[in-house]
């Protein structure tokens, strides 16, 4: 009878283990990372750690330069994540130093989060704003001082002043009197630009720009039209009119644009956009849907190439709207952060120029069960039922041999 309770007994001292042994906090989904989730990992002991870590982001259209030290010293193999935090951000880049502590990551015209982590030291952040994308692109601008003399910007963008009847001087046009007779009153005429008292020919020469008989005897960006417009002739006098519409003037003649940012220049057709004064298609490639949680990639294309630094519109399930901006590339990198249909459009000029929609789909559940027995997310509910049945096991066992023993003779 002794010898059978031992065995009981050793039979409990040996599943003990398996039935009454605490769980992995990480096993079951507890995060012990803090705010520092990207990379950081339970097992490593940051709550004990002294050393500190410094971050010093530059940076730069090229590239954003990352620099981790400690105490003055490179720290090689340092995890960094950068999170852009705008409303639908996310992770953007994330990946090791290299043995100079340094690493870099693209991107412009976004606040971001730098957090960097690494075994044995305590995580550091810090918050940086990247350089404006407009000074990122040839001819962008942020003011008019990175311009020509006879630009401005506009919209991150530098392009030529408005100035048909006068002269562009730092970046501002000085309107002229007059540049027809027209503009000018009481029967004067306009004469180098100013309005002045209509001479009296007598029947002498024709002198322009308010007489002429042909457009050589006018200034290079005018032409000699009589009053009722038609080209004047040796018979019939005319005057110097400045040539106007959407394009270049070339010796006296109208070199015309396809579009271009002039009063008088027309507009691309939907899903095409202007670029040096010729219209171009445009397309946004992005799969139809995706699962929330995740990513999409979507990729903007201006004729035959990427439409580096565009803007995208992104108008996500409840109506919220961001602006992103596609890197050299073209692309743009979506977080799916909520069910339903997302907007996605490219904007020109402050007009949606192409749009498509993306829709995001829950996340799958994911599989019950565990085959192999290991201890993990989701797995708890099977674990816990073998342990009871185990304990159920070996109570019978107990209570089997103890009725077995009484019941023989002695």
């Amino acid at each position: 009878m002794k010898l059978q309770i031992m065995v009981v007994l050793a039979l409990l001292i040996a599943v003990s283990p398996m039935v009454f042994a605490a769980p992995s906090l990480a096993g079951f989904g507890y995060d012990c990372s803090g705010s520092f989730g990207y990379g950081y990992s339970c097992s490593e002991t940051h709550h004990t750690a002294s050393k500190t870590l410094t971050i010093e982001v530059s940076p730069s259209c090229d590239a954003n330069v990352v620099t981790v030290t400690s105490g003055g010293d490179a720290l090689a193999g340092a995890h960094v994540a950068v999170i852009d935090t705008s409303p639908i951000g996310g992770v953007i880049f994330s990946g090791d130093t290299n043995s100079d502590g340094i690493i870099t990551f693209p991107g412009c015209g976004m606040l971001v989060n730098v957090y960097s982590s690494k075994s044995g030291y305590l995580p550091e952040s810090v918050e940086q704003q990247l350089i404006s994308c407009g000074q990122c692109t040839p001819g962008g601008c942020t003011a008019d001082s990175q311009c020509a003399d006879n630009q401005r910007c506009s919209n991150e963008a530098c392009v030529a002043v408005d100035c048909s009847c006068g002269t562009v001087r730092g970046h501002t046009c000085s309107n002229y009197e007059c540049c027809s007779d027209n503009q000018c009153s009481g029967g004067k005429v306009c004469t180098d630009h100013s309005c002045k008292e209509k001479p009296t020919t007598g029947g002498g020469t024709c002198t322009a720009p308010t007489c002429c008989t042909a457009d050589a005897q006018c200034a290079g960006s005018q032409n000699c039209l009589t009053v009722t417009g038609a080209p004047a002739s040796a018979n019939s006098k005319g005057q110097c009119h400045d040539i106007s519409g959407c394009g270049a003037v070339e010796n006296h003649q109208l070199v015309p644009y396809q579009c271009g940012t002039g009063p008088n220049c027309p507009s691309c057709s939907q899903g095409q956009v202007c670029a040096n004064n010729k219209c171009v298609g445009t397309s946004l490639n992005a799969p139809g849907t995706g699962s929330v949680g995740g990513s999409i990639t979507i990729l903007v294309l201006q004729g035959d190439g990427p439409c580096a630094n565009c803007e995208v519109q992104i108008t996500d399930p409840s109506g919220k709207v961001v602006i992103l901006t596609t890197d050299a590339d073209g692309h743009v990198v979506l977080p799916l952060t909520m069910q339903g249909a997302y907007t996605i459009a490219l904007i020109k000029d402050g007009k949606v120029v192409n749009s498509v929609k993306v829709n995001a789909n829950p996340a799958a559940a994911p599989p019950s069960g565990n085959k192999t027995g290991t201890t993990g997310t989701g797995q708890g509910g099977g674990d816990l039922f073998s342990m009871v049945w185990i304990i159920g096991l070996v109570l019978v066992i107990v209570v089997g041999i103890y009725f077995f023993a009484r019941g023989k003779p002695k």
